[in-house]
């Protein structure tokens, strides 16, 4: 499995606790009902997260920091939970490429002094 879409669903991501899957894997679940919680049992049965869009989720801080340990590429997170601490975390933890924040979450300026 290289990609997970549940993209615009009522799917929590608790029911991946039965997976496990060590390959590079995308998760992409714009819009849909992702929590902290099941983010958390995502990352741990997908070891290897790649390319994420956690964009329009519940997800916030708690949920984000369930990626320690991995290196994916690039993060989506646009109008989600995620705020400046977050997104912190995010640049000082994580070895990502690209990362995409909607302007409501943090200003260009203050990206500029990330």
């Amino acid at each position: 499995i290289h990609l997970i879409s549940f993209e615009n669903c009522q799917i929590t991501g608790t029911g991946f606790s039965t997976w496990n899957q060590s390959e590079k894997t995308s998760f992409y679940c714009n819009g849909s009902k992702l929590s902290d919680d099941g983010f958390a049992v995502a990352c741990r049965s997908f070891s290897r997260m790649w390319n994420l869009d956690i964009a329009n989720t519940d997800v916030g801080n708690d949920g984000v920091t369930s990626l320690a340990g991995q290196s994916p590429t690039m993060l989506r997170i646009n109008n989600c939970k995620i705020d400046k601490t977050g997104i912190n975390w995010i640049v000082e933890n994580l070895p990502i490429q690209s990362l995409e924040l909607a302007p409501s979450q943090m200003t260009e300026s203050e990206v500029r002094q990330l």
